[in-house]
C-alpha cells in the first residue's frame, strides 16, 4: 500500500540527518489515494468499550502513547447488594477479602439497598481493620487509594443522588482535608468523619510535624478550594479541623484510631 504513492511521486524518500525520512510532495493526490484504497478511513474501527490503552496499543504500538485508562478500579466491603449492567454482586463485611469494582464513564454502579451509608477510606491498613473504629456507622466501604480519582467522585455524585449518605474517613493533614474538600464540591451535603477522641491534644500526641510541613502545596490547594466552597455546616466543620491542624503545627494519618 505504501510503495503506489512513492512510486508515483505522491512521497519521496529523502536523506535526513543521520537517517532517512519520507516527505509528502503531493497533499491533494495522498487525500484521494486514501479515500480510494481506505473509505473506513486509516484506523481501525473498534468497539466503544476497547481499553485507552489498548487502543493506543492498536494505533500507536505502545500503549503508554495513551496516559489515561479511561476506566478505575476500586475496592469495596460492607453489607449491600449492586448491580451491574442488571447482574447483582453481593458485598461481604470480611477483613480478608474484597470486590474488586471497575467503574467508567460507560458503566457505573446501582446500590439496590435504600438508604445506604457508604464511607470513603483513605488508607488500606484502616479499610481493612474498619471495624475496629467503633463510633463509625456505614453500609459500603470504599478504598480511594489515596487521591480520590475523577470516575470514582462521579460514581459517587451518581449515589448520592440516588438518596445515599457519603462519609469520608481520611488522615487528618492538609492532603486529607483537601480530599474530602473535593468531595464535598460535588458532592454537597457529604460528612467528614470526626472519631470521638479527636482533638487537640490527641493530634499533639499522636500527630507529626512532617505531615504538616511537608504539605505545603496542598496547603495553598486546600485554602483555594476553601474559598470557592458554597457556605455549609460541612464546610464550617472542615474550617474548624483545619485550625486545629494550625495551632498544633501537626498532621495525624487515620491509623492512629487503630490503636
Amino acid at each position: 500500500k505504501f510503495a503506489r504513492p512513492i512510486a508515483t511521486g505522491i512521497i519521496k524518500k529523502q536523506r535526513s540527518h543521520g537517517g532517512n525520512c519520507y516527505q509528502l510532495l503531493h497533499y491533494d493526490s495522498m487525500c484521494r489515494y486514501i479515500d480510494g484504497e481506505f473509505p473506513s478511513g486509516l484506523l481501525e474501527t473498534f468497539a466503544s468499550d476497547t481499553a485507552n490503552r489498548t487502543f493506543g496499543v492498536l494505533t500507536r504500538g505502545d500503549s503508554k502513547t495513551v496516559a489515561s485508562l479511561g476506566f478505575d478500579l476500586i475496592m469495596l466491603r460492607g453489607n449491600a447488594e449492586l448491580l451491574i449492567n442488571d447482574e447483582p454482586y453481593h458485598l461481604n463485611n470480611s477483613d480478608s477479602a474484597f470486590l474488586s469494582l471497575k467503574i467508567s464513564p460507560n458503566q457505573k454502579t446501582t446500590i439496590s439497598n435504600l438508604n445506604v451509608v457508604i464511607v470513603t477510606v483513605e488508607n488500606p491498613t484502616v479499610f481493612t481493620e474498619l471495624n475496629k473504629i467503633a463510633d463509625l456507622r456505614w453500609d459500603i466501604a470504599v478504598y480511594t487509594a489515596g487521591k480520590i480519582s475523577t470516575l470514582l467522585l462521579n460514581q459517587l455524585q451518581y449515589w448520592l443522588a440516588a438518596g445515599h449518605s457519603l462519609i469520608h474517613f481520611g488522615d487528618y493533614d492538609y492532603v486529607g482535608l483537601l480530599e474530602y474538600a473535593r468531595i464535598l464540591e460535588r458532592c454537597s451535603g457529604s460528612a467528614l468523619f470526626i472519631p470521638a477522641q479527636l482533638n487537640k491534644d490527641f493530634i499533639k500526641r499522636h500527630g507529626t510535624p512532617e505531615l504538616h510541613s511537608k504539605q505545603t502545596v496542598q496547603h495553598v490547594s486546600l485554602l483555594n478550594k476553601l474559598q470557592k466552597l458554597p457556605e455549609s455546616q460541612e464546610k464550617q466543620l472542615l474550617i474548624e479541623i483545619h485550625q486545629q491542624l494550625q495551632s498544633t503545627a501537626k498532621g495525624l494519618e487515620q491509623e492512629a484510631f487503630l490503636m
